[in-house]
């Protein structure tokens, strides 16, 4: 196993082949096992449907995403606050890919996934009632939106309903849940 990542219900691993494997709850279709039901429980891993080449994982509640070598990311699961972040509006067990490029590192929170870019930018998506994509406003995105009023980051944290990045400069910035629609340096 070269990467462990886990959700609220589920778990998700990268074997050394790039191929990710899932267990552990499917109600959204986060196992991204489009044979599955939405309500069964997987104990044993399974292989996730069409997906290769990954060297990241990033899990939230209900939803998954996968960092693919080629910097591109791909998420399946719940898609009801835009999740998945590919603009639709529906729930997907197999994975959908994001429109963004050159991404290095991605996090994912509860409802939401963040994704730090090649030249320290960053995008969230998802769901945004606490200001946790960090774009001033509380409108959920179905697409990347860009973060405001930081400078580039080497690093993000997401939580439930908040996010962090660490800026080159060493400077922490962290926007959400008690904390504010726009990043504030902490």
């Amino acid at each position: 196993v070269r990467e462990l990542a886990l959700g609220s219900f589920h778990g998700c691993a990268v074997g050394q082949d790039g191929v990710v494997r899932c267990w552990g709850s499917n109600s959204a279709g986060q196992l991204g096992d489009p044979k599955a039901g939405d309500e069964e429980v997987r104990r044993a891993p399974v292989v996730v449907d069409g997906l290769t080449d990954v060297r990241h994982l990033a899990l939230g509640a209900s939803h998954s995403c996968a960092l693919r070598n080629d910097q591109t990311v791909r998420c399946w699961g719940t898609d009801e606050d835009g999740q998945l972040g590919d603009g639709g509006r529906r729930t997907s067990p197999k994975p959908v890919p994001v429109d963004l490029r050159g991404v290095v590192q991605i996090a994912a929170g509860g409802n939401h996934t963040c994704a730090r870019l090649g030249d320290g930018g960053v995008r969230c998506w998802g769901y945004n009632a606490n200001g946790q994509l960090g774009d001033g406003t509380i409108d959920t995105s179905r697409t990347p939106t860009a973060v405001v009023g930081i400078g580039p980051a080497k690093h993000l944290a997401a939580g439930d309903e908040s996010t962090c990045a660490l800026l080159k400069n060493d400077e922490l910035w962290c926007w959400g849940w008690r904390i504010s629609e726009r990043p504030l340096r902490i």
